[in-house]
Formats: C-alpha cells, sequence, structure tokens
C-alpha cells in the first residue's frame, strides 16, 4: 500500500528571532520583522502601562508574537490589549 500524498506545501525555514525590538523610550518599543520582505515587513508597537499594555499590529503571522511579548513584559502579569490596523 502507497502512503497517502498530500497537498500541503513543505514547510518553510523560519529566522529564529524573527522578531527584533528597538526601544524607543522605557516603556515604548517597536517591533519589526527583519526576515520579511520590506514590502511586507510589519511594524508592531508595544507600549507598557501601568494597568494594561497595548500592542498595535501583531505582525504577519509567520512566527508567533507571544513569545517575543513575554520578554517584553518582564515578568509584569496585567492584561495586554492589542490593536489591529
Amino acid at each position: 500500500m502507497e502512503a497517502p500524498t498530500t497537498n500541503l506545501p513543505p514547510e518553510l525555514p523560519v529566522l529564529p528571532d524573527w522578531f527584533r525590538v528597538t526601544w524607543v523610550t522605557g516603556s515604548i518599543a517597536v517591533l519589526t520583522e527583519p526576515g520579511a520582505h520590506g514590502l511586507i515587513r510589519a511594524n508592531i508597537w508595544y507600549l507598557r502601562g501601568r494597568e494594561r499594555d497595548l500592542v498595535v499590529d501583531t505582525g504577519n503571522g509567520i512566527a508567533p508574537l507571544a513569545p517575543a511579548l513575554d520578554r517584553l513584559v518582564r515578568g509584569r502579569r496585567h492584561d495586554t490589549v492589542a490593536l489591529a490596523t
């Protein structure tokens, strides 16, 4: 019996550090996706607040954003509001 074939594309390699973080101030950072072509590269803004944080846009979905955000919150546990533009 032959193995079933699929129409799924092969998985493509993704950079291990897909997001690059640049702190603009002590509470505002911009995350970029240096592995994405400049035409589709996203700027993701992170603003740290007293009661909750704000993330503006979430990238292209090529790599998960949550691990990158976990590094930014530095152990603080409160709500994060996401805003898509």
